[in-house]
């Protein structure tokens, strides 16, 4: 082997350029070596050009935001070549690798994988560079798998047809998640959500269409609810007594003898701090949940679910 064939073949690989100070924005020249790359300007745009064999590795320090243009492997354009850019926030530290093609930004977790976003914090790609895609839970609560929690299951391939939603019966994930499926659960996309009225062998029948007849894929989950309230309340010549949601505030016979003097004129528990006065719901002042929601909400703050595409 000639002297010519060790540097290429055996000692190139180990040879790291020293580090690149980068203050405004530029593009590189095509990359021999793995290199450190320091971007010190601030929104500076450094455009990587290719490397020249696979497995060349670049690490990028920001101290400020910066963007990285490149040319990458997008996933929503079926495997592609194309050119991607990752914002990143100061002091992000990324790695990219030529894989022959393309750069992978090899630093990000792998594509697939998902991170919670909390108000106040930065997106995900600002952090590990590499592409990522906002989840559309539609708003939906998130609830850890057991006890009365629905069963955990895969997305379903589907076609849609108006309200009929008819499952792929040839993938076993989407028939393994259809045996889950109970009328009245959700059947969810994007940020639409449907309720599921009927299920006649792999066909689900929905209570109003998707606004989109292109949906291939539907999340299962599972619908707001409450128990019934219940209770009774008994006339006697002396009063009104109540039962459970009828129970008196005070625990006395309901108005007493003011009931025998003016029928209907009452008051009652209705649930959980409402009254009802001469027949009529009403909140009480110790209260402030009713009546502020069309649904069962508890406290809350939302967060962003983003899942690395690329």
């Amino acid at each position: 082997m000639s002297t010519q064939q060790v540097v290429e073949n055996i000692a190139m690989p180990f040879i790291k350029q020293r580090s690149i100070l980068v203050e405004e924005s530029a593009t590189t020249s095509v990359i021999e070596f793995d290199a450190g790359i320091m971007v010190s300007g601030n929104n500076v745009t450094l455009t990587l050009d290719r490397g020249v064999s696979p497995g060349i590795e670049i690490q990028i320090m920001c101290l400020n935001p910066a963007r990285i243009r490149y040319t990458g492997i997008s996933k929503n354009s079926e495997g592609l070549q194309n050119t991607l850019t990752d914002e990143l926030n100061a002091f992000a530290l990324t790695n990219y690798i030529w894989t022959g093609t393309a750069w992978f930004c090899s630093s990000a977790p792998g594509i697939g994988a998902v991170k919670e976003q909390f108000p106040g914090t930065p997106e995900p790609y600002r952090i590990y560079g590499g592409q990522w895609a906002q989840l559309k839970l539609a708003g939906m609560f998130l609830r850890a798998s057991g006890g009365d929690a629905r069963p955990f299951t895969n997305p379903m391939k589907v076609t849609v047809n108006d309200t009929s939603i008819v499952v792929d019966s040839d993938d076993s994930e989407s028939v393994s998640s259809l045996t889950t499926l109970a009328v009245n659960d959700l059947l969810i996309c994007d940020e639409e959500y449907r309720t599921v009225t009927a299920i006649d062998g792999n066909t689900i029948t929905i209570d109003e269409p998707f606004s989109s007849p292109y949906i291939t894929n539907v999340i299962i989950g599972q619908n707001a609810g409450l128990p019934n309230i219940t209770g009774r309340i008994t006339s006697t010549n002396t009063g009104f007594y109540g039962t459970g949601a009828f129970k008196s505030i005070d625990g006395s016979v309901l108005a007493g003898t003011d009931v025998v003097n003016n029928p209907g004129s009452f008051e009652f528990n209705a649930s959980l701090g409402e009254t009802k006065t001469n027949g009529t719901l009403k909140k009480t002042s110790d209260y402030h949940v009713y009546g502020k929601s069309d649904t069962v909400i508890t406290q809350n703050i939302t967060v962003r679910y983003w899942k690395r595409v690329s």
